[in-house]
């Protein structure tokens, strides 16, 4: 056993939970995932945000919503992790540990297509890879009474082999696959969705659908590389047989002590050269991107002593389309979960609707979608509450030779079911790419 591990066990293992860390290489976190370590994968790559990388394996608790508020799970998972003990090797600074997971847009019951997903989970990882600022390590989570020695044979042959990685190689997709949408039923409910806009009923809803690509086999690992590059956060949550994954630019709430940060992200354009004028000068997408703002507002204000958010949006590029973004800070009145922030914010006008409850009763009578985690919140936080999520746009669920692509579009006054179809078709190009269509 390697010196660094051996330190670990110096003193005698306590009767709580354990977070022993060791350092290790800086690689891409998608290459821990492809090592042979058992369990269910995990990966969140916030580096893009200034955060850290973390790819996971294995489980060692589960929290499950059912029934229960993200509040008291919140508070729950937390204090489980401040009853753990930390050690680091060589002397470090250990920070806190992290649980990661994510709720479904509606906790409305059970879904045929997200068999292993449920209403909301978050994991404790068993063997973790982290990385951030230009160092990284390896974290193992054991309980007490569990076997020890195994599991550290297991993390020291992982640090190894990240040692060891072979050049990257490019993997071709395996295929040839097979596209199918449904572009007429997705008319037809916008067209419902207009409809209920000129009755007064509604004000926005955002209405997704789904391409079902099959083929494969489907290398998750590979998908998630070619998903590397942009400014967003690159994601997966491993079910069963399904992995649920994506890189969504969307950042639904951070809170680091009492600070906030949030943002609205509403109003897209086509990705070409004059197009941030012309998406800046669009009445249709300014009015769309505004309520997003205003809303948001109105849930953080009873959280906040104050609230900052600049009077006019601003351009976020991606590379195939151009989104109206307004970055929103606050500061709590108090000390918060982030969970709370989550349950207040979700779901947001950007991926849900205007009246919100209208809106979200409106999508399950008539979009015919199982959205499961899509659209929803997926991130992290740790003993203290402090955490981030995002909003899982840009998205596949992947199960063998299959993957279903979710996109969404919001519908106001002035939109058409075809500009809706294309805007849809637009943010499933980079899913599409990295699924090598």
């Amino acid at each position: 056993m390697d010196a660094d591990i051996a330190s670990l066990l110096v003193a005698p293992l306590p009767d709580v939970p354990l977070s022993l860390r060791i350092e290790a290489p800086c690689v891409d976190p998608v290459a821990f995932l492809r090592l042979p370590l058992p369990g269910e994968p995990l990966l969140w790559d916030a580096s893009s945000w200034g955060e850290s990388a973390v790819a996971a394996r294995g489980v060692v608790v589960r929290w499950n919503l059912m029934s229960k508020t993200l509040n008291s799970v919140g508070r729950e998972v937390s204090a489980f992790l401040r009853s753990m003990e930390k050690r680091s090797a060589p002397c470090s600074t250990s920070d806190e540990p992290r649980c990661y997971g994510g709720v479904s847009f509606d906790r409305a019951g059970p879904s045929e297509v997200w068999v292993g997903f449920g209403s909301g989970s978050f994991v404790l990882p068993r063997f973790l890879y982290e990385q951030h600022g230009g160092h990284a390590w390896l974290r193992l989570h054991v309980l007490p009474g569990e076997p020890l020695l195994p599991m550290l044979d297991a993390l020291q042959q992982a640090r190894r082999s990240l040692f060891d990685l072979p050049p990257r190689a490019s993997v071709q997709p395996a295929g040839p696959f097979h596209l199918t949408e449904d572009t007429e039923g997705y008319r037809r409910v916008v067209l419902a969705a207009l409809s209920a806009i000129a009755e007064g009923v509604l004000e926005k809803v955002v209405v997704a659908r789904y391409l079902l690509l099959e083929g494969g086999p489907i290398d998750p690992w590979s998908v998630l590389d070619r998903l590397e590059g942009e400014p967003m956060v690159r994601f997966a949550f491993g079910r069963g047989n399904q992995v649920f994954l994506g890189a969504t630019p969307e950042r639904l709430v951070s809170l680091d002590g009492r600070y906030v940060a949030t943002e609205a992200l509403a109003g897209s354009i086509q990705a070409a050269p004059g197009a941030s004028s012309s998406l800046l000068a669009s009445n249709k997408d300014r009015r769309e991107h505004q309520v997003v703002v205003e809303a948001i507002l109105q849930a953080l204000a009873p959280f906040c002593i104050h609230l900052d958010a600049p009077h006019a949006p601003e351009v976020r590029p991606l590379r195939h389309l151009l989104h109206l973004r307004t970055p929103i800070k606050g500061e709590a009145k108090e000390a918060l979960h982030v969970l709370d922030l989550v349950g207040a914010l979700h779901p947001t006008p950007a991926v849900c609707g205007l009246p919100r409850e209208v809106a979200a009763a409106w999508l399950r009578e008539n979009e015919g979608l199982e959205r499961g985690w899509y659209a929803a919140p997926v991130g992290w936080f740790d003993a203290q509450g402090r955490g981030t999520f995002a909003v899982a746009l840009r998205s596949a669920l992947l199960q063998g030779s299959s993957a279903r692509i979710f996109v969404g579009a919001g519908v106001v006054q002035g939109s058409t079911p075809d500009g809706e179809l294309y805007e849809t078709s637009l943010k499933a190009r980079s899913l599409l790419d990295a699924l090598g269509i």
